[in-house]
Protein backbone atom coordinates (compact mmCIF):
# COMPACT_ATOMS: atom_id res chain seq x y z
CA UNK A 1 0.00 0.00 0.00
CA UNK A 2 2.83 2.00 0.98
CA UNK A 3 4.69 1.81 -2.23
CA UNK A 4 1.76 2.28 -3.94
CA UNK A 5 1.10 5.92 -2.82
CA UNK A 6 4.20 6.98 -3.90
CA UNK A 7 3.76 5.49 -7.28
CA UNK A 8 0.40 7.60 -7.38
CA UNK A 9 3.19 10.94 -6.78
CA UNK A 10 5.09 10.33 -10.19
CA UNK A 11 3.94 11.50 -13.40
CA UNK A 12 1.72 9.05 -14.74
CA UNK A 13 3.77 8.73 -17.51
CA UNK A 14 7.00 7.90 -14.96
CA UNK A 15 4.72 5.31 -13.44
CA UNK A 16 4.12 3.33 -16.28
CA UNK A 17 7.58 3.29 -17.37
CA UNK A 18 8.93 2.92 -14.07
CA UNK A 19 6.70 -0.44 -13.73
CA UNK A 20 7.13 -1.58 -17.46
CA UNK A 21 11.22 -1.69 -16.96
CA UNK A 22 10.67 -3.57 -13.80
CA UNK A 23 7.64 -6.32 -15.08
CA UNK A 24 10.03 -6.84 -18.25
CA UNK A 25 13.32 -7.27 -16.78
CA UNK A 26 11.87 -9.56 -14.29
CA UNK A 27 10.46 -11.69 -16.82
CA UNK A 28 13.45 -11.19 -18.93
CA UNK A 29 15.80 -12.45 -15.53
CA UNK A 30 13.41 -15.45 -14.75
CA UNK A 31 13.22 -16.80 -18.40
CA UNK A 32 16.78 -16.43 -19.49
CA UNK A 33 17.50 -19.72 -21.24
CA UNK A 34 20.98 -20.57 -23.62
CA UNK A 35 21.85 -18.67 -26.72
CA UNK A 36 21.33 -19.98 -30.19
CA UNK A 37 25.20 -20.82 -30.09
CA UNK A 38 24.96 -22.55 -26.92
CA UNK A 39 22.29 -25.03 -27.88
CA UNK A 40 24.08 -25.91 -31.25
CA UNK A 41 27.05 -26.46 -29.16
CA UNK A 42 25.31 -28.87 -26.27
CA UNK A 43 23.94 -30.85 -29.44
CA UNK A 44 27.00 -31.03 -31.30
CA UNK A 45 28.79 -32.50 -28.53
CA UNK A 46 25.77 -34.84 -27.53
CA UNK A 47 24.25 -36.40 -30.60
CA UNK A 48 26.74 -39.11 -31.02
CA UNK A 49 26.40 -40.85 -27.82
CA UNK A 50 22.60 -40.15 -27.59
CA UNK A 51 22.08 -41.37 -31.35
CA UNK A 52 23.82 -44.86 -30.64
CA UNK A 53 21.87 -45.07 -26.89
CA UNK A 54 18.39 -44.31 -29.12
CA UNK A 55 19.51 -47.34 -31.63
CA UNK A 56 20.15 -50.01 -28.70
CA UNK A 57 17.17 -48.60 -27.31
CA UNK A 58 15.36 -49.30 -30.42
CA UNK A 59 17.02 -53.07 -31.16
CA UNK A 60 15.93 -53.94 -27.12
CA UNK A 61 11.96 -52.01 -27.28
CA UNK A 62 11.06 -52.39 -31.26
CA UNK A 63 7.79 -51.03 -29.57
CA UNK A 64 9.27 -47.63 -28.82
CA UNK A 65 10.88 -47.28 -31.99
CA UNK A 66 8.72 -44.05 -32.37
CA UNK A 67 9.75 -42.32 -29.03
CA UNK A 68 13.52 -43.07 -29.38
CA UNK A 69 14.84 -41.54 -33.11
CA UNK A 70 17.53 -42.76 -35.15
CA UNK A 71 17.80 -39.96 -37.48
CA UNK A 72 20.70 -37.89 -36.47
CA UNK A 73 18.86 -34.71 -37.82
CA UNK A 74 16.08 -35.38 -35.85
CA UNK A 75 17.99 -35.91 -32.96
CA UNK A 76 20.36 -32.59 -33.00
CA UNK A 77 17.10 -30.96 -33.50
CA UNK A 78 15.93 -32.47 -30.11
CA UNK A 79 18.90 -31.64 -28.24
CA UNK A 80 19.01 -28.38 -29.07
CA UNK A 81 15.65 -27.63 -28.21
CA UNK A 82 16.22 -29.60 -25.08
CA UNK A 83 19.08 -27.22 -24.29
CA UNK A 84 17.26 -24.27 -25.39
CA UNK A 85 14.61 -24.96 -23.27
CA UNK A 86 16.55 -24.89 -19.93
CA UNK A 87 16.43 -22.47 -17.51
CA UNK A 88 19.14 -20.37 -16.24
CA UNK A 89 17.65 -19.10 -13.05
CA UNK A 90 15.24 -17.36 -11.32
CA UNK A 91 13.56 -14.38 -10.43
CA UNK A 92 11.26 -16.20 -7.82
CA UNK A 93 13.71 -14.79 -5.31
CA UNK A 94 13.19 -10.99 -5.80
CA UNK A 95 9.21 -11.01 -6.89
CA UNK A 96 8.53 -8.53 -4.26
CA UNK A 97 9.95 -5.87 -6.87
CA UNK A 98 6.88 -6.58 -9.11
CA UNK A 99 5.04 -4.08 -6.36
CA UNK A 100 6.49 -1.54 -8.58
CA UNK A 101 4.30 -2.18 -11.86
CA UNK A 102 1.11 -1.47 -10.45
CA UNK A 103 0.82 1.50 -12.11
CA UNK A 104 2.18 0.30 -15.58
CA UNK A 105 -0.09 0.45 -18.21
CA UNK A 106 -2.63 -2.25 -17.67
CA UNK A 107 -3.05 -3.66 -21.68
CA UNK A 108 1.20 -3.59 -21.79
CA UNK A 109 1.36 -5.75 -18.62
CA UNK A 110 -1.35 -7.94 -19.12
CA UNK A 111 -0.19 -9.13 -22.77
CA UNK A 112 2.98 -9.53 -21.26
CA UNK A 113 1.97 -11.78 -18.46
CA UNK A 114 -0.30 -13.10 -20.49
CA UNK A 115 2.52 -14.86 -22.82
CA UNK A 116 4.60 -15.39 -19.72
CA UNK A 117 1.71 -17.30 -18.27
CA UNK A 118 1.42 -19.52 -21.76
CA UNK A 119 4.72 -20.36 -21.99
CA UNK A 120 6.41 -20.79 -19.03
CA UNK A 121 3.29 -21.13 -16.89
CA UNK A 122 4.45 -23.78 -15.33
CA UNK A 123 6.85 -21.66 -12.67
CA UNK A 124 4.36 -21.61 -10.50
CA UNK A 125 5.74 -19.29 -7.76
CA UNK A 126 6.52 -16.33 -10.78
CA UNK A 127 2.99 -17.35 -12.69
CA UNK A 128 1.21 -15.96 -9.11
CA UNK A 129 3.72 -13.10 -8.33
CA UNK A 130 2.37 -11.94 -11.62
CA UNK A 131 -1.37 -12.54 -11.57
CA UNK A 132 -0.95 -10.37 -7.49
CA UNK A 133 0.70 -7.52 -9.82
CA UNK A 134 -2.02 -8.16 -12.21
CA UNK A 135 -4.75 -7.73 -9.76
CA UNK A 136 -3.01 -4.64 -7.90
CA UNK A 137 -2.63 -2.81 -11.42
CA UNK A 138 -6.54 -2.96 -11.31
CA UNK A 139 -6.95 -1.92 -15.17
CA UNK A 140 -9.97 -3.71 -17.06
CA UNK A 141 -7.27 -5.64 -19.69
CA UNK A 142 -5.17 -6.27 -16.28
CA UNK A 143 -8.21 -8.13 -14.36
CA UNK A 144 -9.13 -9.94 -17.92
CA UNK A 145 -5.61 -11.76 -17.29
CA UNK A 146 -6.53 -12.83 -14.11
CA UNK A 147 -9.85 -13.76 -14.79
CA UNK A 148 -9.03 -15.90 -17.61
CA UNK A 149 -6.03 -17.80 -15.61
CA UNK A 150 -8.58 -18.29 -12.82
CA UNK A 151 -10.99 -20.25 -15.53
CA UNK A 152 -8.31 -22.12 -17.66
CA UNK A 153 -4.92 -22.02 -16.42
CA UNK A 154 -3.28 -25.41 -16.95
CA UNK A 155 -1.93 -25.15 -13.21
CA UNK A 156 -4.33 -25.66 -10.38
CA UNK A 157 -2.66 -23.99 -7.53
CA UNK A 158 -2.38 -21.15 -10.08
CA UNK A 159 -5.97 -21.14 -11.10
CA UNK A 160 -6.97 -21.30 -7.36
CA UNK A 161 -4.56 -18.72 -6.42
CA UNK A 162 -6.07 -16.40 -9.62
CA UNK A 163 -9.60 -17.26 -8.57
CA UNK A 164 -8.76 -15.84 -4.85
CA UNK A 165 -7.46 -13.34 -6.65
CA UNK A 166 -10.49 -12.54 -8.25
CA UNK A 167 -12.76 -12.80 -5.42
CA UNK A 168 -10.45 -10.31 -3.49
CA UNK A 169 -11.01 -7.68 -6.03
CA UNK A 170 -14.82 -8.36 -6.63
CA UNK A 171 -15.54 -8.28 -2.66
CA UNK A 172 -13.91 -4.64 -2.35
CA UNK A 173 -16.19 -3.58 -5.10
CA UNK A 174 -19.11 -5.24 -3.84
CA UNK A 175 -20.01 -7.13 -6.56
CA UNK A 176 -19.51 -10.94 -7.67
CA UNK A 177 -17.03 -12.60 -9.93
CA UNK A 178 -19.34 -12.51 -12.56
CA UNK A 179 -20.30 -9.14 -12.44
CA UNK A 180 -16.74 -8.01 -12.09
CA UNK A 181 -16.02 -9.70 -15.76
CA UNK A 182 -18.38 -7.87 -16.89
CA UNK A 183 -17.51 -4.52 -15.56
CA UNK A 184 -13.94 -5.23 -16.19
CA UNK A 185 -13.78 -5.51 -19.98
CA UNK A 186 -11.63 -3.29 -21.71
CA UNK A 187 -12.89 -1.44 -24.36
CA UNK A 188 -9.80 -0.51 -26.40
CA UNK A 189 -10.57 3.36 -26.01
CA UNK A 190 -14.01 2.71 -28.06
CA UNK A 191 -16.63 5.13 -27.38
CA UNK A 192 -19.91 3.41 -27.30
CA UNK A 193 -20.56 4.21 -30.69
CA UNK A 194 -17.58 2.22 -31.72
CA UNK A 195 -15.11 4.86 -32.41
CA UNK A 196 -11.34 6.58 -31.20
CA UNK A 197 -10.71 9.33 -32.05
CA UNK A 198 -6.70 10.01 -32.77
CA UNK A 199 -5.65 13.88 -32.43
CA UNK A 200 -2.33 14.36 -34.42
CA UNK A 201 -1.89 18.27 -33.57
CA UNK A 202 -2.42 21.01 -35.46
CA UNK A 203 -5.92 20.05 -36.31
CA UNK A 204 -5.22 16.38 -38.13
CA UNK A 205 -7.95 14.42 -36.20
CA UNK A 206 -8.35 10.59 -37.46
CA UNK A 207 -10.50 7.95 -36.40
CA UNK A 208 -10.34 4.53 -35.51
CA UNK A 209 -13.34 1.66 -35.58
CA UNK A 210 -13.90 -1.50 -36.14
CA UNK A 211 -14.36 -3.02 -39.67
CA UNK A 212 -16.81 -6.32 -40.86
CA UNK A 213 -13.94 -8.40 -39.64
CA UNK A 214 -13.62 -7.23 -36.06
CA UNK A 215 -10.08 -5.20 -37.21
CA UNK A 216 -9.19 -1.75 -36.00
CA UNK A 217 -9.29 0.34 -39.00
CA UNK A 218 -8.01 4.19 -39.86
CA UNK A 219 -9.85 7.00 -41.30
CA UNK A 220 -9.22 10.57 -42.25
CA UNK A 221 -10.73 13.03 -41.75
CA UNK A 222 -12.17 13.08 -45.52
CA UNK A 223 -14.06 9.89 -44.51
CA UNK A 224 -11.06 7.83 -46.73
CA UNK A 225 -9.71 4.73 -44.99
CA UNK A 226 -5.90 5.06 -44.53
CA UNK A 227 -2.98 2.57 -43.54
CA UNK A 228 -1.09 4.19 -40.92
CA UNK A 229 -1.31 7.27 -38.82
CA UNK A 230 1.12 10.19 -40.44
CA UNK A 231 4.59 11.25 -38.75
CA UNK A 232 4.70 14.91 -37.39
CA UNK A 233 5.44 17.67 -39.61
CA UNK A 234 6.90 19.62 -37.26
CA UNK A 235 8.98 18.97 -33.62
CA UNK A 236 5.22 20.15 -31.97
CA UNK A 237 3.22 17.91 -33.12
CA UNK A 238 5.85 14.58 -32.37
CA UNK A 239 4.38 13.79 -28.48
CA UNK A 240 0.28 14.65 -30.15
CA UNK A 241 1.55 11.79 -33.22
CA UNK A 242 3.18 9.42 -30.55
CA UNK A 243 0.26 9.53 -27.78
CA UNK A 244 -2.18 8.59 -30.89
CA UNK A 245 -0.34 5.88 -32.20
CA UNK A 246 -0.08 4.93 -28.36
CA UNK A 247 -3.66 4.51 -28.32
CA UNK A 248 -3.88 2.51 -31.78
CA UNK A 249 -1.93 0.48 -30.86
CA UNK A 250 -3.18 -0.32 -27.11
CA UNK A 251 -6.64 -0.71 -29.00
CA UNK A 252 -5.52 -3.18 -31.43
CA UNK A 253 -3.99 -5.13 -28.13
CA UNK A 254 -7.07 -5.32 -26.42
CA UNK A 255 -9.60 -5.69 -29.26
CA UNK A 256 -8.02 -8.92 -30.14
CA UNK A 257 -7.80 -9.91 -26.23
CA UNK A 258 -11.76 -9.47 -25.82
CA UNK A 259 -12.97 -10.65 -28.66
CA UNK A 260 -11.58 -13.84 -28.16
CA UNK A 261 -11.78 -13.78 -24.17
CA UNK A 262 -15.37 -12.25 -24.04
CA UNK A 263 -16.54 -14.83 -26.80
CA UNK A 264 -15.44 -17.56 -24.86
CA UNK A 265 -17.02 -16.06 -21.55
CA UNK A 266 -20.39 -15.80 -23.34
CA UNK A 267 -20.29 -19.51 -25.01
CA UNK A 268 -19.52 -20.27 -21.04
CA UNK A 269 -23.08 -18.33 -20.11
CA UNK A 270 -24.71 -20.60 -22.79
CA UNK A 271 -23.81 -23.20 -21.41
CA UNK A 272 -24.72 -22.51 -17.64
CA UNK A 273 -27.89 -20.54 -18.86
CA UNK A 274 -26.55 -17.62 -16.86
CA UNK A 275 -28.88 -14.02 -17.40
CA UNK A 276 -28.08 -10.35 -16.91
CA UNK A 277 -30.72 -8.16 -15.59
CA UNK A 278 -32.07 -6.31 -18.31
CA UNK A 279 -29.97 -3.32 -17.29
CA UNK A 280 -27.00 -5.21 -17.22
CA UNK A 281 -27.27 -6.33 -20.16
CA UNK A 282 -27.80 -2.99 -21.85
CA UNK A 283 -24.88 -1.26 -20.12
CA UNK A 284 -22.07 -4.16 -20.17
CA UNK A 285 -23.33 -6.36 -23.17
CA UNK A 286 -24.98 -4.79 -25.94
CA UNK A 287 -23.94 -1.44 -24.74
CA UNK A 288 -19.93 -2.29 -24.94
CA UNK A 289 -18.18 -1.61 -28.35
CA UNK A 290 -16.80 -4.86 -28.64
CA UNK A 291 -18.71 -7.53 -26.53
CA UNK A 292 -22.00 -5.41 -28.73
CA UNK A 293 -20.32 -6.62 -31.54
CA UNK A 294 -20.10 -10.41 -30.69
CA UNK A 295 -23.88 -10.07 -29.52
CA UNK A 296 -25.58 -8.78 -32.02
CA UNK A 297 -24.41 -12.01 -33.52
CA UNK A 298 -25.81 -14.19 -31.20
CA UNK A 299 -29.96 -15.22 -30.54
CA UNK A 300 -30.91 -14.14 -26.91
CA UNK A 301 -34.01 -14.66 -24.86
CA UNK A 302 -36.20 -12.23 -23.02
CA UNK A 303 -37.09 -13.27 -19.05
CA UNK A 304 -40.04 -11.73 -17.22
CA UNK A 305 -40.19 -10.91 -13.90
CA UNK A 306 -42.05 -14.29 -13.04
CA UNK A 307 -39.43 -16.29 -14.85
CA UNK A 308 -41.07 -17.00 -17.76
CA UNK A 309 -39.42 -17.28 -20.82
CA UNK A 310 -40.18 -15.15 -23.70
CA UNK A 311 -39.53 -13.98 -27.28
CA UNK A 312 -36.14 -15.00 -28.76
CA UNK A 313 -34.69 -12.27 -31.01
CA UNK A 314 -31.26 -11.08 -32.42
CA UNK A 315 -29.97 -7.22 -31.41
CA UNK A 316 -29.71 -5.69 -34.83
CA UNK A 317 -26.71 -2.86 -33.33
CA UNK A 318 -28.95 -0.14 -33.96
CA UNK A 319 -31.35 -0.38 -30.88
CA UNK A 320 -33.84 -2.06 -32.60
CA UNK A 321 -34.09 -6.19 -32.22
CA UNK A 322 -35.59 -8.47 -34.33
CA UNK A 323 -37.35 -12.64 -34.60
CA UNK A 324 -36.37 -15.14 -36.94
CA UNK A 325 -38.68 -13.42 -38.85
CA UNK A 326 -38.09 -10.05 -39.02
CA UNK A 327 -40.88 -9.00 -36.96
CA UNK A 328 -39.49 -6.07 -34.31
CA UNK A 329 -39.26 -7.14 -30.40
CA UNK A 330 -40.13 -5.06 -27.66
CA UNK A 331 -37.89 -6.24 -25.24
CA UNK A 332 -39.31 -3.86 -22.06
CA UNK A 333 -41.68 -6.39 -20.82
CA UNK A 334 -38.41 -8.50 -19.94
CA UNK A 335 -36.24 -7.96 -16.68
CA UNK A 336 -33.54 -10.54 -17.35
CA UNK A 337 -32.03 -11.65 -20.73
CA UNK A 338 -30.03 -15.42 -21.71
CA UNK A 339 -28.80 -16.78 -24.70
CA UNK A 340 -30.89 -19.25 -25.82
CA UNK A 341 -29.45 -23.27 -27.02
CA UNK A 342 -31.27 -25.72 -29.35
CA UNK A 343 -31.84 -28.03 -26.53
CA UNK A 344 -34.31 -25.45 -25.13
CA UNK A 345 -35.84 -25.26 -28.92
CA UNK A 346 -38.55 -27.12 -30.58
CA UNK A 347 -37.36 -28.02 -34.76
CA UNK A 348 -39.47 -25.69 -35.82
CA UNK A 349 -37.86 -22.64 -34.18
CA UNK A 350 -34.27 -24.24 -34.51
CA UNK A 351 -35.06 -23.78 -38.64
CA UNK A 352 -36.24 -20.50 -38.15
CA UNK A 353 -33.27 -19.27 -37.04
CA UNK A 354 -30.72 -21.20 -38.88
CA UNK A 355 -32.76 -19.57 -41.99
CA UNK A 356 -32.57 -16.09 -40.43
CA UNK A 357 -29.09 -16.28 -40.18
CA UNK A 358 -28.13 -17.82 -43.44
CA UNK A 359 -30.02 -15.17 -45.03
CA UNK A 360 -28.53 -12.34 -43.54
CA UNK A 361 -25.20 -14.50 -43.77
CA UNK A 362 -24.36 -14.04 -39.73
CA UNK A 363 -21.16 -15.86 -38.48
CA UNK A 364 -21.96 -17.08 -35.19
CA UNK A 365 -19.25 -16.97 -32.99
CA UNK A 366 -20.02 -20.30 -31.31
CA UNK A 367 -22.89 -22.80 -31.74
CA UNK A 368 -26.00 -22.45 -30.33
CA UNK A 369 -28.22 -24.19 -32.52
CA UNK A 370 -26.52 -27.22 -34.62
CA UNK A 371 -25.10 -29.47 -32.53
CA UNK A 372 -27.15 -32.88 -32.31
CA UNK A 373 -26.98 -33.17 -28.35
CA UNK A 374 -27.91 -36.35 -26.30
CA UNK A 375 -30.73 -36.52 -24.27
CA UNK A 376 -30.89 -37.38 -20.47
CA UNK A 377 -33.60 -39.75 -19.82
CA UNK A 378 -35.77 -40.42 -16.60
CA UNK A 379 -33.19 -43.53 -15.62
CA UNK A 380 -30.23 -41.18 -15.84
CA UNK A 381 -31.63 -38.24 -14.07
CA UNK A 382 -29.91 -39.75 -10.48
CA UNK A 383 -27.08 -40.96 -12.08
CA UNK A 384 -23.64 -39.26 -11.08
CA UNK A 385 -21.39 -40.31 -14.32
CA UNK A 386 -22.01 -40.99 -18.06
CA UNK A 387 -20.16 -44.32 -19.35
CA UNK A 388 -21.73 -44.82 -22.63
CA UNK A 389 -18.81 -44.40 -24.45
CA UNK A 390 -16.93 -46.56 -22.50
CA UNK A 391 -14.45 -48.84 -24.24
CA UNK A 392 -13.99 -46.74 -27.21
CA UNK A 393 -10.61 -46.42 -27.97
CA UNK A 394 -8.30 -43.72 -29.10
CA UNK A 395 -4.26 -42.97 -28.92
CA UNK A 396 -3.41 -40.89 -26.21
CA UNK A 397 -1.70 -38.04 -28.38
CA UNK A 398 -5.19 -38.36 -30.68
CA UNK A 399 -7.27 -38.01 -27.54
CA UNK A 400 -5.17 -34.98 -26.11
CA UNK A 401 -5.24 -33.04 -29.40
CA UNK A 402 -9.09 -33.47 -29.29
CA UNK A 403 -9.65 -32.39 -25.12
CA UNK A 404 -7.56 -29.47 -25.62
CA UNK A 405 -9.53 -28.14 -28.66
CA UNK A 406 -12.10 -28.62 -27.01
CA UNK A 407 -10.58 -26.71 -23.70
CA UNK A 408 -10.24 -29.24 -21.57
CA UNK A 409 -6.89 -29.71 -19.68
CA UNK A 410 -5.19 -32.63 -18.56
CA UNK A 411 -5.66 -33.69 -14.73
CA UNK A 412 -3.07 -34.48 -12.02
CA UNK A 413 -0.77 -36.56 -11.94
CA UNK A 414 -1.72 -40.06 -10.12
CA UNK A 415 0.32 -43.07 -8.07
CA UNK A 416 3.16 -43.94 -10.47
CA UNK A 417 3.08 -40.62 -12.33
CA UNK A 418 -0.05 -41.59 -14.51
CA UNK A 419 -2.51 -39.06 -15.16
CA UNK A 420 -6.43 -40.45 -15.71
CA UNK A 421 -8.65 -37.40 -16.70
CA UNK A 422 -9.16 -34.43 -18.87
CA UNK A 423 -10.55 -31.49 -17.21
CA UNK A 424 -12.42 -28.03 -17.33
CA UNK A 425 -13.29 -25.84 -14.75
CA UNK A 426 -16.66 -23.81 -14.94
CA UNK A 427 -16.06 -21.56 -11.78
CA UNK A 428 -19.03 -19.61 -12.08
CA UNK A 429 -21.05 -22.59 -11.57
CA UNK A 430 -19.05 -24.04 -8.78
CA UNK A 431 -18.07 -27.48 -11.13
CA UNK A 432 -15.70 -29.11 -12.86
CA UNK A 433 -16.18 -31.68 -15.90
CA UNK A 434 -14.06 -34.89 -15.65
CA UNK A 435 -13.32 -37.37 -18.45
CA UNK A 436 -11.69 -40.23 -17.42
CA UNK A 437 -10.12 -42.40 -19.48
CA UNK A 438 -7.83 -45.49 -19.24
CA UNK A 439 -4.27 -43.01 -18.48
CA UNK A 440 -1.24 -42.13 -20.10
CA UNK A 441 2.27 -41.64 -17.96
CA UNK A 442 4.40 -39.03 -17.53
CA UNK A 443 6.03 -37.71 -19.80
CA UNK A 444 3.80 -38.32 -22.26
CA UNK A 445 4.37 -40.97 -25.12
CA UNK A 446 0.91 -42.35 -27.57
CA UNK A 447 -0.17 -45.51 -26.72
CA UNK A 448 -3.36 -47.28 -26.94
CA UNK A 449 -6.41 -45.77 -24.36
CA UNK A 450 -10.23 -46.00 -24.05
CA UNK A 451 -12.62 -44.19 -22.72
CA UNK A 452 -14.53 -44.82 -19.42
CA UNK A 453 -16.73 -41.53 -18.08
CA UNK A 454 -18.17 -38.93 -17.82
CA UNK A 455 -18.88 -37.10 -14.53
CA UNK A 456 -18.78 -33.62 -12.66
CA UNK A 457 -18.00 -32.81 -9.67
CA UNK A 458 -18.43 -29.84 -7.10
CA UNK A 459 -15.30 -27.28 -6.75
CA UNK A 460 -14.45 -26.82 -2.92
CA UNK A 461 -14.15 -22.79 -2.36
CA UNK A 462 -11.41 -22.07 -5.68
CA UNK A 463 -10.58 -25.68 -5.80
CA UNK A 464 -11.77 -28.68 -7.00
CA UNK A 465 -11.90 -32.56 -5.65
CA UNK A 466 -15.06 -32.57 -4.20
CA UNK A 467 -18.07 -34.80 -4.32
CA UNK A 468 -19.75 -35.95 -8.04
CA UNK A 469 -22.88 -34.14 -9.08
CA UNK A 470 -26.10 -36.14 -10.16
CA UNK A 471 -26.88 -35.44 -13.73
CA UNK A 472 -30.76 -34.12 -12.64
CA UNK A 473 -28.84 -31.30 -10.84
CA UNK A 474 -26.42 -29.91 -13.39
CA UNK A 475 -27.88 -26.61 -15.91
CA UNK A 476 -29.03 -28.67 -18.90
CA UNK A 477 -27.14 -27.03 -21.01
CA UNK A 478 -23.89 -27.90 -19.98
CA UNK A 479 -24.68 -31.31 -19.40
CA UNK A 480 -25.59 -31.78 -22.85
CA UNK A 481 -22.87 -30.22 -24.58
CA UNK A 482 -20.27 -31.61 -22.31
CA UNK A 483 -21.75 -34.86 -22.98
CA UNK A 484 -21.42 -33.88 -26.59
CA UNK A 485 -17.99 -33.25 -26.27
CA UNK A 486 -17.49 -36.77 -24.58
CA UNK A 487 -19.04 -38.20 -28.11
CA UNK A 488 -17.06 -36.00 -30.52
CA UNK A 489 -13.95 -37.32 -28.52
CA UNK A 490 -15.13 -40.80 -28.82
CA UNK A 491 -15.56 -39.87 -32.34
CA UNK A 492 -11.47 -38.86 -32.88
CA UNK A 493 -10.81 -42.63 -32.16
CA UNK A 494 -11.46 -46.32 -33.77
CA UNK A 495 -14.65 -46.74 -32.03
CA UNK A 496 -16.06 -49.64 -29.67
CA UNK A 497 -13.38 -52.32 -28.60
CA UNK A 498 -14.74 -55.12 -26.79
CA UNK A 499 -11.27 -55.83 -25.22
CA UNK A 500 -10.33 -52.20 -24.35
CA UNK A 501 -9.68 -53.44 -21.05
CA UNK A 502 -6.93 -55.97 -21.92
CA UNK A 503 -5.74 -53.32 -24.62
CA UNK A 504 -5.55 -50.07 -22.73
CA UNK A 505 -4.06 -52.07 -19.60
CA UNK A 506 -1.71 -54.50 -21.66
Amino acid sequence: ALIDLWLKRLAPGDAHKLGWMVLTGWIDEDTRSPTDEEANAYAAANVDATWRANVANVKRWPQYADYYSTDRAIVFAQLKSQKAGTYLGSAADSKGILALTSHANGADAGQRVRQFLKIHGARVSQAKALLEALASNGNAAALQVVLAAANRSKQKSVQAHAATLIEDVAERNGWSAAQLADRTVPTGGLDTDGTLDLDCGEGRTYTARLDEQDAVVIFNADGREVKALPGPRIDDERPAVEAAKKLLSNARKEVKQVLTAQTERLKEAMFLQRSWSREDWESFIIGHPIIGRISNRLIWQGVDSENAPGAIFRPLGDGSYTDAGDAEVDISPYTEMRLVHSSLLDAKMIAAWQAHLADYAIESPFDQLGRELPGLTDALIQARSLNDREGWMIETFKLRGAATKLGYQRGPAQDGGWFMTYEKTFREAGLQVEIEFTGSPLPEENRAAALQSLCFRKLRGSRAGGGQVALGDLPPVLLAECWRDYHDIADKGTGFDADWNKKAYG
